[in-house]
């Protein structure tokens, strides 16, 4: 998980796939080695391309990487966590298609579930999935494929709440409130703790500056970039965020500075990837104007 983080951050998403493809043989059955208080385990048992997909941001592929496994029904939070992630990334696709009904709908669905299942730990039911186990003489069994725990799981999906409601706000011009629920999203963010690789797997400030890039709010997508960037030191992501800031503002000086520093950040990244294209072109095309 901490090299595929790592992959992730440099623009190796090929190898962050092709590694990714491998934690399902890699985990075992057992709950020393499921990390079952790690959301991005948790979201890896559910499909091991998932955090891949989260990192970039590609919704649709989110939507149908959970439609392949179902957790059983005795993985009731595996479940909860499949449920919730569906309805946020569903509901992130429908504001990039300017369909703010649905996603406000979708943005519902998460809250809601978020309240049923805090009640549910709140009545200490449900922390666990799968109740204990003992062999013929009494004695703990060890629980092979136990479930998730649930207090991570409500943790991590508050943040992608307020991340969606936020990103709602800002689509619909209410940028100030948007900004304020960004905040409070950054701030339960911080409340997960250290930890490698980070818990949260797409820094809420990039998300916070691609709602607010979409509204052509540049100068407040650059500093959400800015924030994501102390996060994750050198990730080629927030960086090129900032660049394509300044740039769409014509600063041709600042724009030229950050894609080089983006291209020296992403130098062993995937040469496809329309980031690293983009970031060429414009430097050769002002370099010949220069």
């Amino acid at each position: 998980m901490y090299a595929i983080a790592n992959l992730l951050e440099e623009g190796k998403l090929k190898d962050a796939t092709a590694l990714s493809m491998k934690l399902t043989g890699a985990r075992g059955q057992l709950d020393s080695t499921l990390y079952t208080n790690a959301s991005r385990d948790s979201i890896s048992r559910l499909n091991p391309l998932l955090p891949v997909a989260l990192r970039t941001a590609n919704w649709q592929q989110v939507i149908e990487l959970l439609k392949i496994n179902e957790p059983p029904s005795e993985q009731a939070n595996l479940g909860f966590l499949a449920r919730t992630l569906a309805n946020f990334a569903g509901g992130m696709q429908a504001i990039e298609a300017h369909d703010l009904a649905k996603a406000g709908e979708l943005s519902l669905r998460v809250d809601a579930d978020l309240w049923q299942v805090s009640q549910k730990l709140n009545d200490n039911t449900g922390v666990r999935g799968n109740s204990p186990t003992t062999g013929s003489e009494g004695m703990p069994k060890l629980q092979l494929m136990p479930d998730a725990l649930l207090q991570p799981l409500i943790n991590n999906l508050s943040v992608m709440s307020l991340e969606l409601r936020g990103a709602i706000l800002i689509a619909k011009k209410q940028t100030d409130d948007g900004k304020k629920l960004f905040a409070e999203a950054a701030q339960e963010e911080k409340a997960l703790g250290y930890r490698e690789p980070p818990n949260y797997v797409r820094p809420v400030g990039e998300t916070e500056g691609a709602a607010l890039m979409a509204v052509e709010d540049w100068k407040g997508a650059k500093n959400a970039y800015r924030q994501a960037l102390l996060d994750r030191p050198r990730s080629g992501f927030p960086l090129y965020g900032i660049a394509f800031c300044s740039e769409r503002t014509g600063d041709t000086a600042a724009a030229t500075a950050a894609y080089t520093e983006f291209l020296q950040a992403w130098k062993d990244a995937d040469s496809e990837l329309p980031q690293v294209i983009h970031a060429q072109n414009y430097l050769a095309e002002n370099k010949r104007e220069l």
